[in-house]
C-alpha cells in the first residue's frame, strides 16, 4: 500500500461540495431538504458539514443528481481518511512498525500485486 498523500489534498466534504451546487441552484436548505425527501435538520446539518453522507443520503442525492451513489460515499470515505489521517497518522507511524516477509519485501507490495 503507497502513502499517497495527493488525495489529502483534494479531500473535500461532501457539505461543502454541495452547500455550492445550492447557492448556484438558489436554492435553500429547506428546497433542498424537500428535493430529497429528507428533514430539514438533515439538509442543514449536511451542508454546514456538521455531518456526513450516509449511504440512503447516498442513494438520494444520486438520484436527484445523476451520480452513483458510490461518488457520494467515496467523497466521504476520502474526507473522512483525511481528518483521521491528519489528527491520527503520526501517532499511528510511531507505534506501528511495517511488516515485512521473511525476503523483506513489505507486505504492501504483495497486497498490491494480489489487487492486480
Amino acid at each position: 500500500m503507497s502513502n499517497n498523500n495527493n488525495d489529502d489534498a483534494t479531500s473535500i466534504h461532501p457539505g461543502k461540495l454541495l452547500a455550492g451546487e445550492m447557492a448556484a441552484l438558489v436554492m435553500t436548505p429547506a428546497d433542498f431538504a424537500a428535493v430529497l425527501s429528507i428533514p430539514v435538520s438533515t439538509a442543514q446539518a449536511l451542508l454546514a458539514q456538521r455531518t456526513g453522507v450516509t449511504p440512503e443520503l447516498a442513494l438520494r442525492l444520486a438520484q436527484c443528481f445523476g451520480t452513483s451513489a458510490r461518488f457520494w460515499t467515496d467523497l466521504q470515505n476520502a474526507y473522512d481518511l483525511h481528518v483521521a489521517a491528519q489528527k491520527h497518522a503520526a501517532a499511528i507511524a510511531a507505534q506501528i512498525t511495517p511488516r515485512t516477509t521473511p525476503d523483506n519485501t513489505p507486505n504492501s507490495a504483495k497486497i498490491s500485486s494480489a489487487s492486480n
